[in-house]
């Protein structure tokens, strides 16, 4: 057992007492006053003070003064764990050294430490022996990996089982291999508490890429986006975003960083297949650590999603889906398939106008099985017959449908909503009299007999008759437009219309343009069938008749008719209005008797409303909240029909066709099981005829089959090259939603054998330079099959993992000391503190009294002789 050294009694100064072995040699001390007698002057005063001093030192050595030391009863091992990874540094190295020497010094005698460092791999530096001080840290290979687990592991196996255990462990705690948690439980059982430390981080301000996501695997030609996470910017810094694909420079840009983490996200998009490497690097002056400014990801293009078409020959939709990217294969409907490997293989099924006897008895089963379990995509478009066909109400396929199969029977008629703007003449003429005036007597102003409060009177008349679903707006004017009550679903503004209108007062001239211009604005942007306009004036403007040409027009191209009331005996515009009403489809009137004005109002609008009963289009009114439609133009393109059918509870409702009892769903979308469904109560062969001359048709099912495609099917295999420590890997992912079962790989003549890794991810040695590998894999039938992969073009050492993330790991550190009963940031005399016991050691201090005694007896010669009296 090794002697008490000072190192230990400075670490543990409450261990140690006093003891004499001569205790009554102490009265030697007596005689120091001896020593001051005839001391005169300085130099006598000196020299007797250094021969007390003697005197002292040699009387305490004969006496046997000593340390009695009280030492702990059970021997400890302690074992530095230490991380010597880039990211720790060498002044975090530096630092770890000294406080493992702090620790070895202040274990007792018999105690031992050893020392295990690690990196991408552990290290045994020391077996447990005599505590001395840690000269070095090596390290067994690549500094540019951290696992903390692998570094406990080789520490715990070096525990003897006749000792106290503890571990000390020195970490950044960015842990970039294995998992430390699973460590914890053979340390717990060991009884080995592990003390955590980590380094003081440095003071220089660093900002890193943190992330990089991007998708592993698209489909040729598909835009995504490209995300990338920069954190650590503490206050404003100008810097320059670059991106790379495959090396090439594909965006740049200046950023300007201001939070201490930001997105930053831009659209990308490969037209090649294969696999790409994207890099991103974010340039700046003044960077800690300029490594880790660069982060890479590997996109796997495939080839173009394949669509299969079941139904008419003579539908506009398959040059529709392949103008979204796809391969569209058309079918009969004899032809639909009958078993799941059929289908498994499209990223999206397409039925329209298929009957439920038109397909085999298995493909209902088929589809909905495809759908729920693999993740399948599929749309499902039809009319009355489709969406009426008993068949497919019974069969498996209607429940994963958004939209119910219901009986098609003749509906009682009942009208669709209409689309009414109603503008009435205030002007200061509409507050004289309507009827004739005394012959030589000029025209009186009585509110009772006004223009003006026949014409409130006919427009209330005409509110009071429409229901709620019907859609009305206001206009006053005189030589401007006031508006009153913008075109909303009578619901809304009924109350509203009812208390403002009897409260309109003549004022002003006469100029109805800009109020008939608001009601175009506003009709042409109602999504109801039917739009009309009822212009109540006594016929005067401020404008010449010409100018009103172009409006005129533009009504008339929207469809909006336009009833015109002329109020009054005299003629004035009475050509003007007339020519309105006749341009666009509607009515003229010239009212000399104003008390006939509410009665020829309402049977005007019944006459509008008649019409309704006819077979007009129908434009869809849409949910433009929903991602799937935003940004789209409104209206949407008329409907020559649709089939009745009912929402399912939980799907969206994107498009509905107005019915004054409910809105009828047109288009609805949800996920069903693992994969999405889209149904149409309409057919693009017939019902959806003018939606090919549509402005945004292209966008419109661009956006819906994508949604409703399957992100992966069988076969889409991520595959990237990696290197690690001068070696290159291929690694493989499988994306599609059902495992591919036994995965094999070759390149060229070379069989590479890939074990998994992770969840449906296999890596293995790869010899490289190769351009690409053939994958074989088995289908949900056991059949095997392979797929030809292309690899990224470079394949370079990455970018050190060890500084992604420049910030100890505090949360896993934390996790660390308390699951293993240890302590984060402990102090050295936490690490080694035990309970004194009763076994005790002695340090004897005759060597170091005499000696003491015999420099003070040569000092005080030297003073007598060589300092003046």
């Amino acid at each position: 057992m090794s002697p008490v050294g000072f190192s230990y009694l400075l670490s543990h100064p409450e261990s140690a007492s006093v003891d004499l072995e001569i205790p009554l040699l102490v009265l030697l001390l007596l005689a120091i006053p001896l020593f001051f007698l005839g001391a005169r002057g300085r130099r006598t005063t000196l020299a007797a003070v250094l021969r007390a001093g003697a005197w002292s030192c040699l009387v305490a050595a004969l006496a046997g003064l000593r340390f009695a030391v009280a030492l702990p009863e059970q021997r400890m091992t302690i074992v530095g764990v230490v991380d010597v990874s880039e990211s720790v540094g060498e002044a975090g190295r530096a630092w770890a050294r000294s406080v493992l020497d702090r620790v070895a010094a202040a274990l007792a005698p018999g105690d031992e430490f050893g020392l295990v460092t690690f990196a991408a791999d552990p290290f045994l530096a020391r077996v447990p022996s005599p505590p001395e001080p840690v000269r070095s840290l090596p390290v067994a290979s690549s500094r540019g990996a951290t696992n903390i687990a692998a570094g406990l592991d080789a520490a715990l196996a070096l525990l003897p089982p006749d000792t106290a255990h503890r571990l000390v462990l020195v970490t950044d705690g960015y842990e970039t291999r294995g998992n430390v948690l699973r460590a914890l439980a053979r340390a717990r059982e060991l009884e080995a508490p592990v003390y955590v430390l980590s380094p003081p981080p440095s003071s220089e301000p660093d900002v890193f890429v943190e992330s990089v996501e991007t998708p592993a695997f698209v489909p040729l030609g598909f835009p995504f986006e490209t995300r990338i996470l920069v954190s650590g910017a503490s206050s404003r810094r100008e810097a320059r975003l670059v991106v790379r694909s495959d090396g090439v420079p594909i965006h740049e840009a200046p950023i300007v960083l201001e939070k201490e983490k930001e997105w930053w996200v831009f659209p990308t998009r490969f037209d090649s297949a294969g696999s790409h490497t994207l890099e991103v690097e974010v340039h700046l002056d003044e960077d800690a650590l300029p490594s880790n400014n660069r982060r890479s990801a590997v996109v796997t293009v495939g080839e173009r999603p394949r669509a299969l078409l079941v139904g008419e020959s003579s539908s506009p939709l398959r040059s529709w889906i392949a103008g979204a990217g796809f391969q569209v294969r058309s079918v009969r409907p004899a032809e639909a398939p009958r078993r799941l490997p059929e289908v498994s293989g499209y990223h999206l099924v397409v039925f329209e106008n298929v009957s439920r006897g038109a397909v085999p008895p298995e493909t209902p089963g088929v589809l909905e099985r495809y759908v729920r379990e693999f993740g399948g995509g599929l749309l499902f478009l039809g009319g009355k017959k489709t969406f009426g066909d008993e068949g497919w109400k019974e069969s498996p396929l209607a429940s994963a449908l958004p939209l119910t199969f219901e009986p098609q029977a003749n509906r009682p008629k009942a009208r669709l909503p209409l689309a009414l703007m109603v503008l009435v003449d205030r002007s200061n003429s509409m507050g004289y009299s309507a009827f004739p005036k005394p012959s030589g007597s000029f025209a009186r102003r009585d509110p009772a007999e006004s223009k003006l409060h026949y014409a409130k009177a006919a427009a209330l008349a005409v509110i009071a008759q429409l229901k709620d679903t019907d859609h009305v707006g206001v206009i006053a004017f005189d030589s401007q437009s006031f508006p009153i009550a913008p075109l909303e679903p009578l619901r809304k503004n009924r109350g509203r219309l009812e208390e403002l209108i009897p409260r309109l007062v003549e004022a002003g001239g006469t100029d109805f343009y800009d109020a008939l211009e608001s009601a175009r604005v506003q009709l042409s942007r109602s999504p109801l069938p039917k739009k009309h306009v009822i212009l109540l004036t006594d016929g005067d403007t401020n404008r010449n008749a010409a100018d009103h040409e172009p409006l005129i027009a533009a009504l008339a191209e929207a469809g909006i008719g336009v009833t015109t009331i002329r109020i009054g005996d005299d003629l004035v515009n009475v050509e003007l209005l007339h020519r309105i009403s006749a341009r666009t489809g509607g009515r003229f009137y010239h009212v000399r008797d104003v008390r006939r004005l509410p009665r020829l109002l309402l049977a005007d609008t019944r006459t509008v409303l008649r019409g309704r009963e006819e077979p007009l289009a129908v434009r869809p009114e849409a949910d433009l909240s929903h991602p799937l439609l935003a940004g789209l133009p409104v209206p949407f393109p008329a409907l020559e029909g649709y089939a009745f059918t009912r929402r399912r509870t939980g799907a969206d409702l994107l498009l509905r066709v107005p019915s004054e009892e409910r809105p009828i769903p047109l288009l609805a979308v949800w996920q069903y099981g693992l994969g999405r469904v889209g149904a149409v109560a309409a057919s693009t062969a017939s019902e959806l005829r003018e939606w090919g001359s549509w402005e945004a048709n292209a966008r419109f099912w661009s956006r819906l089959v994508r949604w409703a495609m399957a992100l992966h099917v069988p076969g889409d295999f991520a595959v990237e090259t990696l290197r690690r420590e001068g070696k290159t890997y291929l690694r493989v992912r499988s994306l599609a939603p059902v495992a591919p079962g036994p995965l094999t790989a070759r390149s060229g003549s070379e069989e590479i054998l890939l074990a998994p890794v992770d969840l449906r991810v296999y890596e293995g040695r790869i010899e490289f330079p190769a351009e690409a590998v053939v994958l074989h894999y088995r289908d949900e039938t056991g059949t095997v099959r392979e797929v030809r992969r292309e690899l990224p073009r470079i394949a370079a050492e990455p970018a050190s993992e060890e500084f992604v993330v420049p910030r100890p790991n505090l949360e896993l550190l934390r996790r660390i000391a308390e699951e293993t009963g240890g302590k984060l940031d402990p102090t050295v005399r936490e690490i080694v503190a035990r309970e004194r016991g009763t076994r005790r050691e002695t340090v004897d201090l005759d060597f170091w009294l005499g000696a003491c005694a015999l420099v003070l007896f040569l000092a005080d010669v030297g003073v007598r002789r060589l300092l003046p009296g």
